[in-house]
């Protein structure tokens, strides 16, 4: 009974140690193993040459939805000011009226009544790397900051996490 209770306990040490080693290899690398696939870790954003475009031709800018898309053909006065894109979402080419130049959003940057571009899951904590880009997006206007601190602000009444929205880069207004 002794002996077994030593071979438990030597056997109970030893496993111990070797779990404790293992953690200490943990790093990033071998914890994104763990995680679904898609799940963003870190930073995301659109591929070179993308940009959010218009996809409904009959709506305002206000009232559309966006997606990345490629400009095939810039906007021109012989094109009627109307850009040809390829969307990311779909990969149909249309001739959209509005381009929008975008980037990530920042805290300094928000602002109560000033307009976003809003990722449609932007409720969300995370999101995938495919779904930052085909997944779309809308303008709205930033109705609360009170949550800032936290990293989430109030638009059009939806909460919003930061990392989900962008800023146009020309006046939209």
């Amino acid at each position: 009974m002794k002996r077994l209770f030593i071979s438990l306990t030597i056997l109970g040490f030893a496993l111990s140690m070797f779990s404790c080693a293992e953690i200490q290899k943990l790093d990033v690398v071998s914890i994104q193993k763990y995680v679904p696939t898609g799940t963003i870790i870190g930073e995301t954003n659109f591929k070179k040459g993308e940009v959010l475009c218009a996809y409904y031709e009959d709506r305002s800018l206000l009232d559309n939805r966006y997606s990345a898309a490629k400009v095939m053909t810039p906007a021109s006065s012989q094109t009627k000011n109307q850009a040809e894109v390829i969307f990311v979402t779909d990969g149909k080419k249309k001739w959209t009226k509005y381009v929008i130049p975008s980037h990530k959003a920042d805290k300094s940057e928000l602002k109560i009544g000033k307009l976003v571009l809003r990722h449609q899951s932007a409720y969300k904590k995370e999101i995938s790397a495919e779904a930052y880009r085909k997944y779309f997006w809308a303008i709205k206007r930033i109705s609360s900051i009170d949550e800032l601190f936290k990293g989430v602000v109030e638009v059009a009444g939806m909460k919003s996490h930061i990392k989900w929205l962008r800023i146009p880069d020309q006046t939209l207004e």
